[in-house]
């Protein structure tokens, strides 16, 4: 009964270790598909206000590439275009701030 005991314990143990990795997994998941849908968002909007040419052509490759590649994360669309990931979040935060800017927020 106590090695039936032990089982019961290291079995909950290892469900609840299985539980947490994949609400963390999910977690991470849904904040990627957020920040993505947001830039992709900003895209969208500078597209229609004054148009990519506008932009300087590191931010116009950032939105060509994040609109091409919208599940990428961040770190596969920097792979992609053979950039750090601090790089192209970087340009990322300037495209959603030039967005806030042409929306007036």
């Amino acid at each position: 009964s106590v090695l039936k005991l032990t089982d019961l314990i290291i079995n909950r143990e290892l469900i609840n270790d299985t539980n947490r990795r994949m609400n963390c997994d999910l977690g991470n998941v849904n904040k990627q598909i957020n920040a993505s849908q947001k830039q992709i968002e900003a895209i969208e909007i500078i597209e229609n206000k004054i148009g990519l040419d506008e932009l300087k052509e590191s931010e116009k490759i950032g939105c060509v590439a994040r609109k091409e590649y919208p599940e990428d994360t961040l770190m596969e669309l920097a792979e992609r275009l053979n950039l750090s990931k601090s790089c192209l979040n970087h340009r990322l935060r300037k495209i959603i701030e030039i967005a806030n800017e042409l929306k007036g927020v």
